[in-house]
C-alpha cells in the first residue's frame, strides 16, 4: 500500500492502486491475525530454521483443518 506522506495527498493512481491490491492484501493479513490471535503464532518457540518452519507448517495445518470444518458446517 502507498502512504501519503506529510503535506501531500495521494495521486488518483495511487488510490485505484491501493484499492487494487487491498482486496488480496486483506485475505493474508487476516490468515496471519488469525494465526496470531487463535493459535498463539506471535513469536517463535525454537530457535534454527528447520524447527521454526515445522512449527509454523504444523500451525498452518491446523489452522486449515479448523477452517474447513467450520466451512462444512
Amino acid at each position: 500500500m502507498i502512504k501519503k506522506t506529510k503535506g501531500q495527498e495521494l495521486t488518483e493512481i495511487q488510490k485505484k492502486f491501493n484499492k487494487a491490491i487491498s482486496k488480496y492484501r486483506f485475505k493474508i493479513e487476516q490468515t496471519f491475525g488469525l494465526l496470531k490471535k487463535h493459535l498463539g503464532f506471535r513469536r517463535m518457540r525454537y530457535l534454527g530454521i528447520a524447527k521454526c518452519e515445522l512449527e509454523f507448517q504444523l500451525k498452518s495445518g491446523a489452522f486449515n483443518i479448523k477452517k474447513a470444518v467450520h466451512s462444512v458446517t
